[in-house]
């Protein structure tokens, strides 16, 4: 078997596994993504070197942004502002706006969108950041349904984020990477 029919036997796997969650969370919860993350690695190219290589590429440019830290002290400031001067916080922010470069500029956004959602509850600045992510992702798609037909917005939207197409994950994440104002921190 190759690894489109491989890939192909597990979607359908998964499939039958269904979306149906938790019936007591709410339509924006991101607490219950009942294996989103294996239907997007299933649909996605597995370039994992080229998306990690984006993502790590988006800290460099942090860190031209905010180092040395007394060059940029407002720049870092307002940064330390909004990270509520915790350094966990701080964090998650720059591991947030590093994955969503490469959702919206990498070799696969589902492979990074993947990625977020597997993290979810997993605790620490990466996990805290991507989860951050899922939630504007999420109440984007809850907030402008008209936008979306492939999601259900009755149901769970985090466990059917593997059904909008590349361009959408791609938009979304432009368009919380502009309402977060990720180029400018």
């Amino acid at each position: 078997m190759d690894l489109d029919q491989h890939r192909a036997a597990e979607g359908r796997a998964l499939e039958l596994v269904g979306e149906t969650g938790l019936p007591d969370r709410p339509v924006t919860s991101v607490a219950d993504p009942a294996g989103v993350a294996g239907r997007l690695y299933l649909a996605g190219k597995l370039d994992i070197a080229r998306e990690v290589l984006k993502h790590e590429e988006a800290h460099l440019v942090d860190a031209d942004r905010h180092l040395p830290v007394m060059r940029h002290p407002f720049r870092n400031l307002g940064l330390a502002f909004k990270g509520g001067f915790s350094a966990a916080e701080i964090l998650a922010i720059l591991e947030r706006n590093a994955q969503l470069t490469a959702i919206a500029e990498g070799p696969d956004p589902r492979l990074a969108l993947a990625t977020c959602c597997a993290a979810l509850g997993g605790g620490g600045a990466h996990a805290n950041g991507y989860e951050q992510i899922v939630g504007a992702f999420v109440d984007e798609i809850h907030e402008q349904p008209e936008r979306y037909p492939e999601i259900d917005t009755t149901r769970v939207i985090v466990q059917q984020l593997h059904r909008l197409p590349d361009g959408k994950i791609r938009d979304l994440a432009r368009a919380v990477s502009r309402d977060w104002r990720v180029s400018e921190e």
